[in-house]
């Protein structure tokens, strides 16, 4: 529990009878007790809300798991009671494979960009290929909240991209200059029978 240590972050969720799994990387840059409880915290004071406002009511996130990377002995398990379901009250949400992607911009050359990609949306805000013009500020507002420093409890970390290694240890990690939506696409992996 220290100033450069990695965290990963599992959001487990639940939509339409089917388990999705989103995971973040982060950094500890700053703080006094940068541990995986606190990081944690700052992910659901941070990205989470924004992550909510564009996911249709049906979609429910069922636990937060956080674990550092650099330490085996620091990790934490958020089973939330509120402030977890999407809050876009639609009448046709979408196929759990329909999806908002967003990219992770890279810092180097040494890795690829990362990506992104929330299921839980609602056909109304869908007009063929694209965001509805009243939407777009929403979801470009989520893509701010993922490039930005979370804050728990004093403790500051940063977004990243992670290189994976057999050994989480040994695992590389990059910067992030900045998100951007990317449009409206599909995860195959979320197709029925496949995936979770």
């Amino acid at each position: 529990m220290a100033i450069g240590d990695r965290f990963q972050i599992i959001d487990t969720q639940y939509y339409l009878g089917q388990g999705i799994l989103n995971i973040y990387y982060y950094k500890a840059t700053a703080g006094s007790a940068a541990n995986a409880q606190n990081c944690v915290a700052g992910w659901i004071a941070g990205p989470l809300p924004e992550i909510l406002a564009i996911q249709d009511v049906d979609m429910e996130h069922n636990a937060f798991t956080c674990i550092n990377l650099d330490d085996p002995t620091d990790f934490f398990v958020d089973f939330p009671t509120s402030g977890n379901i999407g809050t876009y009250t639609g009448t046709h949400p979408l196929a759990a494979w329909a999806a908002f992607s967003f990219m992770y911009h890279r810092a180097t050359r040494a890795c690829r960009n990362g990506w992104k990609r929330f299921a839980g949306i609602d056909e109304e805000v869908v007009a063929g290929n694209e965001i509805v013009p009243g939407f777009l500020s929403t979801v470009n507002a989520l893509a701010t909240a993922l490039g930005t420093t979370i804050d728990g409890f004093g403790n500051q970390y940063i977004p990243r991209i992670v290189r994976k290694n057999a050994v989480p240890a040994l695992s590389e990690d990059f910067g992030v200059t900045s998100v951007s939506f990317r449009g409206y696409t599909t995860q195959n992996t979320r197709k029925p029978g496949r995936g979770m």
